[in-house]
């Protein structure tokens, strides 16, 4: 529903979007490749289990953790008495607040029953979240490639004969179906938003 994620790679190739696509896909390899050994860089320093940010959150959910008091139930499921009261069920690795479920991380119920009970809470954590996922992910690297110089025997095949369109190019992005919305203003005429003016008023006289 939203585009921010559009937004974000517009932003990410801002310089290179105007180029001809040739050289937008190799701006785009070349951007792939920094970052891919930057991550690599990062994971190889990491020392704990989960990753940099994820660790500080599961942290801070531990330390918040510790005004809640739980109620074991069962072998797997306990109680924790909190506002509202949320019951974990670590067998099936789900609590009655749903964030566990959405996320993958554990929340401060969960928190609270594993790792203030002698349980391992990192194996309750989803892989993806860990340091040794982060290093496989990027342990990969993208070589940079030289273009190669052509043969005088074979003919040289260029790019398409393009002719320059009337008027000023369009370089921003073209919304999505129901994303630009018209801006309301407040008539002066009736003192009612919408989007029309004293002018253009239907109010009868």
């Amino acid at each position: 529903m939203a585009s921010s994620v559009a937004e974000s790679w517009n932003m990410k190739i801002g310089g290179i979007r105007g180029l001809p696509i040739t050289d937008v896909v190799d701006g785009v390899r070349s951007i792939m490749m920094v970052e891919m050994c930057v991550r690599a860089e990062e994971a190889a320093v990491m020392s704990t289990v989960l990753c940099t940010p994820i660790q500080g959150a599961v942290n801070k959910l531990v330390h918040d953790s510790r005004v809640l008091t739980t109620k074991r139930a069962s072998e797997y499921i306990y109680e924790v008495l909190s506002t509202p009261t949320a019951v974990v069920d670590i067998r099936n690795r789900s609590c009655t607040c749903r964030a566990w479920q959405v996320n993958g991380l554990p929340c401060i119920h969960v928190a609270c029953v594993l790792f203030h009970n002698n349980n391992d809470g990192y194996a309750y954590v989803d892989y993806y979240y860990t340091v040794e996922c982060y290093k496989t992910t990027y342990s990969h690297s993208i070589y940079p490639f030289v273009k190669p110089d052509f043969d005088g025997d074979f003919p040289l095949v260029g790019p398409p004969d393009y002719h320059i369109r009337r008027g000023r190019p369009k370089v921003k992005r073209v919304p999505s179906r129901g994303e630009k919305v018209k801006r309301k203003i407040k008539c002066s005429s009736c003192n009612r938003m919408g989007n029309h003016n004293k002018k253009t008023c239907r109010r009868p006289v």
